[in-house]
């Protein structure tokens, strides 16, 4: 066999594929308004968890302790979901969501505020 000359992806500084810090792809379509929390979060769900970072959705990824150097990676995938969910609000919405520390309460934040919502409407649709 022949080596290769095409480079290897090589690793950024928090340990990502460069693929993976970063999307060319629109996450979804829909952008969160009071009547459609089911289908953006089903939507959002899908790319995070697509993107190996549904943990921070969840709280299964724990915030460590800030002195511990494993902190800066976790801050910055963190910062990465709750950047994906605010960009995929409306207006109105997200500026309620820009001072939250963790995806985790934010989503669940989201979750209890915007499930009831509207829904019963998009469940028929489905």
């Amino acid at each position: 066999m022949t080596e290769s000359n095409s480079p290897t992806p090589t690793k950024n500084h928090f340990g990502l594929p460069p693929s993976l810090d970063h999307h060319s792809v629109q996450i979804t379509n829909i952008r969160l308004n009071r009547d459609n929390f089911l289908c953006w979060s089903l939507a959002m769900r899908m790319y995070i968890y697509g993107r190996g970072k549904i943990g921070y959705l969840t709280g299964d990824k724990t915030e460590p302790e800030k002195t511990i150097a494993q902190h800066a990676t976790w801050d910055a995938k963190n910062s990465m979901v709750m950047a994906w969910l605010v960009n995929f609000m409306e207006k109105d919405i997200s500026a309620n969501y820009i001072g939250y520390s963790t995806a985790n309460d934010m989503w669940d934040n989201l979750s209890q505020i915007y499930s009831g919502l509207g829904n019963q409407t998009q469940i028929y649709e489905l």
